[in-house]
């Protein structure tokens, strides 16, 4: 596994998954989340991973599409790296999907202290959403199978969070004093740095010539 470090987050599709592109039903989401880097990763990630390179936007774009400022003023272009993973594998016995085990969703901590030079983290995977403009640390497999070089999304460590308020809320039913516990993770380590080995390597993560939709 490897990691993209000093990342400007953008579009975290982790608590509530996002339905592929042209598809329905449940079986057929992902977890994403878009890392705004910079030129010189770019090139380094576009050498490696050449079926998934960056997606590049000039600046006026960059703000339109992800209502930040570019992170990189000083370049013509930001450089965005798309990072997914299913929801759902394969079943070797049936043939069909069936979603992940909780020990390998893809999750989103928080890094809230250090302790003997190791980060603290604490899993906000169901508390909190982190805006576009949040940074951090993004984890990620490296496979390799007869489609190429893909990289997939495992855990991504917030450092800084810029927390997303939404609306709707229910003050006028009343006052919430005790919260429905809506977790299915309580039992897990935090996963950040445990390597995983989920299966259905030799499916293409995605077609690299399908068009994306999510911008």
């Amino acid at each position: 596994m490897a990691v993209l470090k000093d990342v400007v987050l953008a579009y975290i599709k982790i608590q509530q998954p996002s339905q592929k592109f042209e598809t329905e039903g449940k079986q057929n989401t992902e977890w994403t989340v878009d890392c705004v880097v910079d030129e010189s990763t770019a090139k380094r990630w576009k050498k490696e991973f050449k079926k998934q390179p960056p997606k590049e936007f000039s600046n006026k774009e960059f703000k339109e599409i992800f209502r930040i400022d570019p992170p990189y003023p000083e370049q013509e272009e930001q450089f965005v790296i798309k990072l997914k993973k299913d929801t759902h594998m394969k079943d070797n016995e049936t043939g069909r999907l069936k979603p992940f085990d909780v020990k390998y969703r893809v999750k989103l901590f928080e890094k809230i202290g250090e302790k003997d030079g190791k980060a603290l983290l604490a899993d906000i995977t169901k508390t909190k959403l982190a805006s576009n403009g949040s940074t951090g640390v993004v984890m990620y497999d490296v496979i390799t199978n007869k489609f190429g070089t893909f990289a997939k999304l495992k855990a991504v460590r917030v450092d800084n969070l810029i927390e997303y308020q939404g609306g709707g809320g229910v003050d006028e039913l009343g006052e919430v004093v005790e919260a429905g516990d809506y977790s299915v993770d309580e039992d897990d380590d935090d996963g950040f740095g445990e390597e995983s080995s989920d299966s259905g390597d030799e499916d293409a993560p995605f077609d690299p010539d399908q068009k994306d939709s999510d911008y």
